[in-house]
C-alpha cells in the first residue's frame, strides 16, 4: 500500500472515532438532562403533595369560591399559594422542563379536580390579571385526555361521586 492510502484510511477511522465520540457526548447529555427533569419532576410533585397544598385544595374543594376576594385572608393565601405552585408546574411541564407523563400519572385526580373545582374564580382572577391559571388549566386538560385514553370511565376522576368532567377544548 502507498502512504496516499494509508493516510486516507487513517483519515477515515479518525473521522469514525470523532463522530462516535460526538454521538457519544450527545447522548450523555441527553441522560444528564432527563436525570435532572426527573429529579426536578420529582421535587415538584413533592411540593404538591405537602400539608400546606393538601390544605389550600382542601379549601378549593369544601369552598369553591367565584373568585379569590371571597376567602379570607388566612384561607386566600393557602390557595394562592397551591394555585401559584401547579400554575407554574403547569408551565414548566408544558415547556418541557419538567416530565409530563409522571407528573399526570402521579397527580392526575389532583389537576382535574382543581380545573373542575375552580375554573370559575381562576376565569374571573385571568379576566382582572391577564394569563392566570393557564399552567393548572393545561395540566387539567393534558390529565384528562390522558384519562381518557388510558382508562375506563368509571376509573375516571371523580369529586364528591360525580366524574369530573372538562372541555379539553374550551377555555375561559
Amino acid at each position: 500500500m502507498d502512504w496516499q492510502m494509508m493516510e486516507a484510511i487513517s483519515t477515515g477511522v479518525a473521522a469514525f472515532l470523532g463522530t462516535g465520540a460526538v454521538l457519544f457526548a450527545g447522548c450523555q447529555l441527553r441522560e444528564t438532562w432527563r436525570k435532572r427533569q426527573l429529579e426536578f419532576t420529582e421535587r415538584k410533585l413533592d411540593e404538591l403533595n405537602s400539608i400546606e397544598s393538601k390544605e389550600g385544595l382542601r379549601i378549593a374543594y369544601q369552598k369553591a369560591p367565584s373568585k379569590l376576594s371571597d376567602l379570607g385572608d388566612r384561607e386566600q393565601a393557602k390557595l394562592v399559594k397551591v394555585l401559584e405552585g401547579m400554575h407554574s408546574f403547569g408551565l414548566l411541564v408544558e415547556r418541557g422542563f419538567a416530565d409530563k407523563k409522571l407528573a399526570i400519572e402521579a397527580h392526575r385526580g389532583k389537576f382535574i379536580r382543581c380545573w373542575s373545582k375552580l375554573r370559575p374564580c381562576i376565569c374571573y382572577e385571568r379576566n382582572v390579571r391577564g394569563k392566570y391559571g393557564e399552567g393548572i388549566e393545561y395540566l387539567a386538560k393534558e390529565a384528562y385526555k390522558y384519562q381518557r385514553k388510558k382508562y375506563s370511565r368509571n376509573q375516571w376522576v371523580k369529586l364528591d361521586g360525580v366524574i369530573c368532567e372538562i372541555d379539553p377544548e374550551g377555555s375561559c
